[in-house]
């Protein structure tokens, strides 16, 4: 497994166009950046500097009046859409393989609907991406339509393609229902890429304290090859925990070899 930084929520005091740097010379081994919009396609491919790209999100304009995305909100078709079209390019362009789809604020049949239509469709005309959809908690995202990590599952089985995938934010996981290591066990086979943080607080993660390590070893016990995704709000706490979590996952490995 290799380690990214979030890029979007780690700013390391800089903007954007040097994050991926900054990164790097913390210890990660890539970046994800939920929101590459603000740079063009050659700005960023110029930051990431031969750093990976792991995840975009699909763009929300709109962000600071409260959107959340339009995969599921029903007469928001053309504009999704759109949306959908603007991260595969930039996906194309940064050689990104993964888009996580937001759902956006909406409820009700009709909601799923749309939702499992929309991701179908973008899952067909994209076959070399891996869609990704995210349970968010309803205290961080109040009416955000996929609230729950049994109904992404749900859907994610329903539709039934290989591209699309479960994307598993421990915070998210620890909110909704209240332990990560349960509801990894019930949908690791699903499970496309990992956010991870502090269980407690969203702050850094903790892999010394036994609930994070037994989390940890499970995800590497499931077979997982996938992307860890750091995802917090960084309170200062340094980077020591980079070392702590890799000697953790190779100790697991060996003790499995």
């Amino acid at each position: 497994m290799r380690i990214a930084a979030n890029i979007t929520f780690l700013d390391f005091g800089v903007p954007l166009a040097g994050r991926a740097r900054l990164a790097h010379e913390a210890g990660f081994d890539g970046v994800e950046c939920l929101f590459p919009y603000a740079l063009s396609t050659g700005e960023m491919s110029r930051a990431l500097d031969e750093m990976p790209l792991a995840l975009i999100n699909t763009p929300v304009d709109d962000w600071e009046d409260g959107a959340r995305g339009r995969a599921a909100v029903p007469g928001e078709m053309a504009t999704f859409a759109a949306e959908m079209q603007r991260a595969l390019d930039y996906a194309k362009a940064l050689g990104v393989p993964r888009i996580h789809v937001m759902a956006g604020k909406a409820s009700g049949a009709r909601a799923r609907d749309r939702f499992e239509a929309n991701l179908r469709a973008a899952c067909l005309a994209a076959p070399e991406v891996t869609m990704l959809i995210e349970p968010i908690n309803s205290h961080d995202a109040p009416g955000y339509y996929l609230n729950d990590f049994d109904l992404a599952a749900d859907i994610v089985e329903r539709i039934g393609l290989p591209n699309l995938k479960l994307q598993f934010d421990t915070w998210h996981a620890r909110r909704i229902h209240g332990d990560p290591l349960a509801v990894w066990q019930r949908h690791a086979r699903l499970v496309g890429h990992v956010q991870i943080s502090g269980f407690e607080n969203r702050g850094a993660p903790r892999p010394d304290t036994a609930e994070e390590a037994a989390f940890y070893e499970a995800v590497t016990a499931s077979g997982y090859e996938g992307w860890l995704s750091a995802e917090y709000h960084d309170r200062g706490e340094g980077f020591g925990w980079l070392s702590e979590l890799r000697d953790r996952l190779g100790r697991v490995t060996m003790a499995e070899a």
